[in-house]
């Protein structure tokens, strides 16, 4: 991870209700850097990009150039219900044929970004490592009303990068094969590796694609991405299952919210009713179904049905982090992903849709007679005991 530089000005408690000022400054003599924001509402996705004097679509996003800087300056008037990432970008550069000096301009033109909360007062400062190479650099992003530093270089864009981990450790895992596939004729990939970090990255020409992840003792996982115009790099987490004949459910999501809590509630063997959730591991038949519960981002939050009892089962997301706001689409850009296996094979999964408000996800219930429906609800609770009523 990259060294960054973040001065904390004035920390208030904030609301998602607030205007955000991002000004982009670098050094043009040295190197070429472009302001772009990765602007999400309501689900619509755009580029604002701060060398075009054009803001998003619903008026929300303003871009202005400093008369004698030419430092790059986004007014954002109203955050809530929105997510946005903030990149600053070579833009200059043809990545088909950049080469080793080439990777270094970004991080030669010193840039840096500000972002200021003008609601709070509260203010950060995100700088380009010296020694990064690469063609994009995220900085951060802003969901939830609230700014979280993010530094990563990347280098090159349109690039596809997975990383796998463990559903039961959450450990790396590494030498997993994934093998892509899309609807283009004539298209053909060789298979990947993953590190010893359970690492893989490759670029890809835009379109739909298909990965198919396998590894011995584990089951076989499917995954779909899209590399599209916005040209920045796609990062998707993985949560492979060892290999089971229970019920077993993987929560993934994003960097932020922070905490995202995986919530089941059904039948006991002695014909009552269990809730178990991270702060309630209630036995069940003797055995606690959760398995692993995470707490800074990301993920997998596992739970196995051990000992299946006959009846109705239900589950649900809780975003713990903002238990305490309503209204809130933090959830909703979180990239949440569930993952349900059963009889040593994945047999549903789950995305969560952007732009719904609510805290509270209820995703889906297992019925009696083991079909599996989809819920889909959004709703606030703040309350962990009542997110499945």
């Amino acid at each position: 991870m990259y060294k960054m530089i973040i001065f904390i000005i004035l920390m208030v408690a904030a609301t998602d209700a607030q205007s955000y000022t991002i000004t982009v400054s670098r050094d043009d003599l040295a190197g070429d850097a472009e302001g772009l924001i990765q602007y999400t509402r309501f689900g619509s996705t755009e580029n604002i990009r701060g060398n075009i004097s054009k803001g998003s679509s619903d008026g929300n996003i303003s871009v202005s150039r400093h008369r004698h800087t030419a430092d790059q300056i986004f007014r954002i008037k109203d955050v809530s219900g929105t997510y946005l990432s903030i990149w600053l970008v070579n833009s200059i550069i043809d990545e088909t044929f950049a080469d080793a000096e080439d990777l270094q301009v970004l991080a030669a033109s010193r840039a840096t970004a500000v972002i200021r909360n003008e609601t709070t007062g509260e203010e950060y400062q995100v700088t380009i490592p010296e020694a990064a190479e690469g063609l994009a650099f995220r900085a951060g992003t802003i969901i939830g009303g609230k700014f979280s530093a993010d530094p990563r270089m990347f280098a090159q864009l349109r690039i596809y990068e997975l990383n796998v981990v463990d559903a039961l450790t959450g450990n790396p895992l590494p030498d997993v094969t994934v093998r892509f596939s899309s609807g283009r004729a004539g298209d053909e990939f060789d298979p990947g590796i993953t590190d010893l970090a359970g690492t893989y990255s490759r670029k890809f020409d835009y379109g739909d694609y298909d990965a198919v992840l396998s590894k011995s003792g584990f089951i076989t996982v499917h995954q779909t991405f899209t590399m599209d115009l916005t040209d920045l790099p796609v990062t998707i987490r993985v949560a492979m299952s060892p290999v089971t004949r229970d019920y077993r459910i993987v929560l993934t999501w994003g960097r932020q919210p922070a905490d995202l809590d995986a919530h089941l509630a059904g039948p006991d063997p002695a014909g009552t009713r269990f809730h178990i959730w991270w702060d309630h591991k209630v036995p069940v038949g003797g055995r606690n179904f959760l398995d692993r519960d995470d707490t800074s981002s990301y993920g997998p939050e596992t739970i196995t049905i051990y000992k299946p009892a006959k009846g109705e089962y239900r589950y649900a997301v809780h975003d713990y982090t903002h238990r305490g706001k309503s209204g809130t689409r933090a959830l909703s850009y979180s990239g949440a992903h569930v993952d349900v296996y059963g009889g040593g094979e994945l047999i549903r999964s789950f995305e969560v849709k952007a732009g719904n408000a609510g805290n509270t996800w209820e995703v889906f219930k297992l019925t009696a007679d083991n079909e599996i429906v989809p819920v889909n609800v959004f709703r606030d609770e703040s309350d962990s005991r009542a997110v499945i009523r």
